[in-house]
């Protein structure tokens, strides 16, 4: 789903797949992750690269994915402050 582009956000991820082997696989917390899928902008560069190694997918795409979560966040931002 990551590769076809059906998923375009970060937290999208985790309305398809099951959070916890991901948590496993960064050897990390619910709350930890979750704060992530949040506030992508609290997330460093190589939890997202282990978290592309997981899934078998592109470091740069997973990347781009945190990039449009951000953009997407900051778009709904300024719509509630006008």
């Amino acid at each position: 789903m990551i590769d076809k582009g059906e998923i375009t956000l970060f937290k999208e991820i985790f309305d398809y797949y099951d959070i916890t082997p991901i948590i496993n696989h960064l050897r990390t917390n619910h709350a930890t992750l979750t704060g992530y899928i949040n506030n992508v902008t609290r997330i460093r560069i190589g939890k997202i690269i282990s978290i592309a190694e997981y899934f078998d997918v592109d470091e740069k795409k997973m990347i781009n994915m945190v990039l449009n979560q951000i953009i997407a966040d900051r778009k709904v931002k300024k719509i509630r402050n006008k």
